[in-house]
């Protein structure tokens, strides 16, 4: 029972610090868009002013 019980709380603590390392990456990919984003909205803003909605 205990071993069942050790097996379940690795997997567990194992898909737990998988997600968060997905969700790390995740996080700083979008980060990274929206950053990119940002430069974008910038840049055409000095360019002309018309382009933005």
């Amino acid at each position: 029972m205990a071993l069942d019980e050790f097996l379940y709380e690795t997997s567990i603590q194992t898909l737990l610090d998988g997600m968060f390392s997905d969700l790390e990456l995740f996080l700083n990919n979008r980060i990274g868009q929206i950053n990119i984003q940002i430069c974008r909205k910038s840049i055409s803003k000095n360019c002309n002013h018309k382009t933005m909605t």
